[in-house]
């Protein structure tokens, strides 16, 4: 989904930490994804143990994703799944939308790992993961055009990636929003892909903006204003 790659290729980790991280990464993918059958753990004990949360009704859905960013939703629009847990290991939130017509997908979430000093880049991961196993299917697109739009989301810069492409798989063409910014407490993530003749750029506009707040232009020394001349 959202690619955190370095050129250079990561440093390598200490086995104890590959170790650790291992585990911490099937512990959220047992929790948040309900693989209950592979495991054989019967949903009231994992949620005795984990707290997992379910919601299916599209308003609270909505709620939780308000939490996760403060996003106008699409219109077309509507929560089908959003899964929170609130725990002595981790937290998470994470909401998926669909068109009501199918015509595409919006999934957001939030991870906060409580048991480990994981950096962003594992952080990242981890969440990326979750997203893909609550809403599989995305789209592998052949890019034609692409822009990216900066804001601030909560005082910090937050790249926001604007893409026209084409479904390599069927040749859809379609338009998807992404991006993922941290801070020192989570790291977040959201996703759209929707069928280009359902979404305008005025569409886009509008929710890139609702995610956040345009940082302020910057003043190049000696092109400020003149200063305003008062009436004598």
């Amino acid at each position: 989904m959202i690619s955190n790659a370095s050129n250079a290729g990561p440093t390598p980790e200490p086995p104890r930490q590959r170790t650790l991280q291992s585990r911490l990464t099937s512990i959220l993918a047992i929790t948040s994804s309900g693989m209950l059958l592979c495991c054989c753990i019967p949903m009231v004990a994992l949620n005795m143990i984990f707290g997992v949360t379910v919601e299916n009704e599209p308003e609270k859905v909505h709620a939780i994703a308000l939490k996760i960013v403060p996003i106008a939703i699409p219109s077309g629009f509507e929560g089908i799944e959003a899964r929170t847990a609130d725990n002595s290991l981790f937290r998470v939130k994470i909401a998926k939308f669909k068109h009501v017509e199918g015509r595409g997908k919006l999934v957001m979430g939030q991870l906060h790992t409580r048991l480990l000093p994981i950096e962003d880049e594992y952080e990242f991961k981890n969440l990326q993961m979750l997203l893909n196993q609550i809403s599989p299917g995305m789209r592998n697109l052949d890019v034609k055009e692409r822009r990216d739009e900066e804001i601030l989301i909560d005082g910090k810069k937050v790249i926001i990636e604007i893409v026209d492409g084409v479904d390599i798989g069927s040749t859809t063409r379609i338009r998807q929003v992404s991006g993922a910014w941290s801070n020192s407490e989570f790291v977040s993530q959201i996703l759209l892909q929707v069928e280009e003749g359902f979404y305008t750029n005025e569409d886009i506009d509008a929710m890139v903006r609702s995610l956040g707040t345009p940082p302020a232009k910057e003043t190049v020394p000696g092109n400020e204003a003149p200063p305003a001349v008062k009436n004598q």
